[in-house]
């Protein structure tokens, strides 16, 4: 890697760094409600954690960039939804939607999204934007969309009985490699099997099939008011 290359990425490190060091100054403003303090302060804190686990296992500065900006804009796109929305809550629908067309990927020839209309709150649809990307990224290097006939299915049902969940399945069809990516093992399965199960209280499955990854997530959601 060239001086020059090393230069253009150490300087969108800084960069990063100067976005969160603004954020956390509009959180000290006095004028600040308290419903957006809080959002800053777990946006924050989900990106300290993208920043720490994007690092890991990195060969080279352009490598770790590369990811750390994916999942940056995975959550920029949450974000700006939830600021944007009257409820402060997300279309699970447009999470999905949104991240498909950042990726090129076309419902109808490619992808399948089917469920009812659901709207989650911040925490859910952050972590659940990042599953996506996750998700999405790994077909498309490694998984389903490698494959000519390759398809993801992507689908979740709500349930009120006897609390009121929701039920989201990823499944990839077409594949004929089951082995995870590296990248996908770590960040990716940190997201689903641990941030997803000790903040959400969700309930996960990730398997790695012939055919193509499956993940199932279960969590609870508030009844509407």
């Amino acid at each position: 890697m060239s001086d020059a290359d090393q230069a253009d990425q150490a300087g969108q490190i800084g960069q990063l760094q100067a976005d969160n060091m603004r954020l956390r100054r509009l959180l000290n403003e006095r004028g600040a409600p308290s419903t957006l303090r809080h959002q800053v302060r777990n946006a924050l804190g989900l990106m300290r954690a993208i920043m720490r686990r994007s690092a890991t296992g990195k060969t080279s500065v352009a490598d770790f960039v590369a990811h750390l900006e994916g999942r940056f804009d995975a959550l920029l796109r949450v974000q700006t939804g939830l600021l944007s929305s009257p409820d402060g809550q997300a279309d699970l629908a447009m999470i999905v939607a949104d991240e498909f067309l950042v990726q090129a990927i076309q419902e109808g020839e490619r992808a399948t999204v089917q469920g009812p209309a659901v709207r989650i709150e911040p925490k859910q649809a952050e972590l659940l934007g990042l599953v996506l990307h996750e998700l999405t990224t790994n077909a498309i290097k490694f998984g389903a969309l490698t494959a000519p006939g390759g398809h993801i299915d992507v689908s979740w049902t709500l349930t009120t009985e006897p609390e009121r969940s929701l039920t989201l399945v990823w499944a990839e069809t077409g594949q004929q490699r089951a082995e995870p990516s590296q990248a996908f093992r770590g960040f990716g399965m940190e997201v689903i099997e641990g941030m997803l199960p000790y903040q959400l209280k969700a309930e996960t499955a990730l398997e790695f099939l012939t055919e193509g990854v499956r993940c199932t997530i279960a969590m609870p959601l508030p009844f509407p008011t």
